[in-house]
């Protein structure tokens, strides 16, 4: 299966049996299927019985990522379920080091091995100053593919009001950004909206996130999946376009050349125009 950089990533606590099982009819393109945060400590060990449960009988198409515990043994116990044919992805939390991420990395080996399977892939979820401000050597670690923000958290971490500045963010959304392009790493996803019910300040924030880069966001309410689905699909003109400037940039071998409207066209143009062709298949 092709795994394309998903729009919408849609958390389901995998502690609730009832949204585990609609969940695939949510219309996102990625289900993060969390024994993390929405879980509570005395639930972890039936929602890992719940998970399994569920990965046994999922026929669907919707990419799976699962959400792990950041402490190693929870983690340990957790990847012991997740790693699964089904599974598209990990996705570890609260990461701030390289060596966390290729820790998972090495238990998931261990884990692929044993039950014949391979090519799990990984989108740490940076959550914190530090994650942060290493975000570049997280982005180059084993089976990473794209970074993925945490912005709740990260607050939390910074010890920001609750009315806080939002543009405090940029730093870090920008970090993310310029660490997956250092990395070459897929582009980053972007963080949750608190407000499911702001659908009008999703938007706005949706296309903001576009605008700089992101090519999906994850979400915590079904309500907020198809808008982020509609801000982050490509445009059959924006394709269009993309696949134009590749053939002009062919015909003139690769040198700067002009496009249909006149405008200077080269190489940094056929690089966006492959990676928005890339991540056309959803």
């Amino acid at each position: 299966m092709k795994v394309f950089a998903a729009r919408s990533y849609l958390f389901v606590p995998t502690s609730n049996e009832g949204m585990l099982l609609g969940a695939d009819s949510r219309g996102a393109d990625a289900l993060i299927l969390d024994l993390e945060d929405s879980v509570p400590q005395a639930e972890k060990e039936q929602a890992r019985a719940n998970l399994k449960s569920y990965l046994a009988n999922y026929r669907g198409s919707t990419q799976l990522w699962v959400r792990v515990n950041a402490e190693p043994s929870e983690t340990y116990k957790d990847l012991a379920i997740a790693v699964h044919q089904k599974v598209t992805g990990i996705v570890p939390s609260k990461v701030e080091s390289s060596d966390q991420v290729n820790q998972v990395a090495g238990v998931i080996s261990d884990f692929e091995k044993a039950s014949n399977i391979q090519g799990l892939m990984l989108m740490p979820l940076i959550e914190s100053a530090a994650g942060v401000l290493r975000a570049e050597e997280i982005a180059k670690s084993r089976r990473v593919v794209r970074l993925a923000l945490g912005e709740e958290d990260l607050a939390g971490d910074l010890a920001l009001p609750t009315d806080h500045d939002g543009s405090v963010m940029n730093f870090a959304r920008n970090s993310l950004l310029f660490a997956s392009r250092a990395a070459r790493v897929n582009s980053p996803v972007g963080p949750t909206a608190r407000n499911f019910q702001d659908i009008s300040g999703l938007r706005d924030s949706s296309e903001a996130l576009r605008r700089s880069g992101f090519i999906g966001r994850l979400c915590i309410h079904p309500a907020q999946v198809s808008i982020i689905n509609e801000v982050f699909m490509t445009s059959e003109n924006e394709i269009a376009r993309a696949k134009r400037i590749l053939e002009l940039l062919e015909l003139s071998h690769g040198a700067a050349t002009t496009d249909d409207d006149g405008s200077m066209i080269d190489q940094a143009h056929a690089k966006w125009a492959n990676a928005l062709i890339e991540n056309q298949g959803r």
